[in-house]
């Protein structure tokens, strides 16, 4: 009671210089021993030349020994209580773990600070028949991926549309791939460094094409595309106006546009 007292009178006035030692009863020492422990106690509280910002002034003897008390930080445990009671502060991995799977996560819709990589659980669930398993080596950085980040459009799966890799594994309906083949795709959540897609949504990809050429492929050219041929119809010698024509999709569809030998105007 005696240093919880003191330390409220020392809150409430800053001024008072109250200090408290408490002698061991289990090893009571002489008068002169315990004159000289409350002459150093006196020296350090009252030191004129102490030029410290805080001073002590709570003292426990033990064995004639002087005690303070202390408050060490213990990193290990405290990381410890962090894992039982709160969600693990994002920290700097390898992206490339073979047994941990790693995907991109928005925290905060219009917080780009807090962009980070979670473990991807739903790869530990067996491959469906119809998919294959692609390990990612590049991916595709589209405007939209930008606009969900800021919270300017909504969307309902995660960061990132488009990627290139190699196969790691197949579903048992799967003929037309093999593992190690080297494919490009569209994916929703291809910022990751392993996913799993249907196989109508994977392309094989040339020798002579770069796994960063070929992960900016298939979304404008999926897009452009289908605006081309399936919504539009375009047939040979039919002309084509392509507005943005310096952007991916653009530049995309003039290609498509000639390959089908139309007549092409652009802005």
């Amino acid at each position: 009671m005696a240093t919880g007292l003191m330390r409220s009178m020392r809150l409430e006035n800053a001024g008072l210089q109250l200090s408290t030692l408490d002698l061991d009863p289990k090893t009571p020492l002489s008068s002169l021993q315990t004159a000289e422990l409350i002459m150093r106690v006196t020296d350090v509280v009252f030191a004129g030349d102490d030029q410290r910002l805080v001073r002590d002034m709570e003292f426990l003897e033990i064995n004639g020994v002087l005690h303070i008390p202390r408050v060490a930080r213990e990193k290990d445990h405290d990381e410890a209580v962090v894992l039982e009671t709160s969600a693990p502060a994002p920290g700097p991995q390898l992206f490339a773990q073979s047994e941990r799977p790693l995907k991109a996560k928005l925290g905060h819709i219009g917080d780009l600070d807090s962009l980070h990589f979670e473990e991807d659980r739903s790869l530990q669930e067996p491959l469906d028949k119809d998919q294959v398993e692609i390990s990612i080596l590049a991916t595709g950085m589209n405007f939209k991926d930008v606009m969900i980040s800021f919270g300017q459009i909504p969307f309902y799966h995660e960061l990132g549309l488009e990627c290139s890799g190699l196969i790691e594994a197949i579903g048992s309906n799967i003929t037309d791939y093999c593992v190690g083949d080297r494919v490009c795709a569209l994916a929703k959540g291809a910022y990751a460094s392993k996913m799993r897609v249907h196989h109508t949504s994977v392309a094989k990809i040339p020798e002579a094409m770069t796994d960063q050429e070929a992960a900016s492929i298939p979304v404008i050219f999926c897009t452009a595309y289908y605006a081309l041929f399936e919504a539009g119809r375009l047939t040979k010698g039919e002309s084509i106006l392509i507005h943005a024509a310096a952007g991916g999709v653009g530049q995309a569809a003039i290609m498509l546009a000639q390959h089908a030998e139309a007549e092409i105007f652009v802005t």
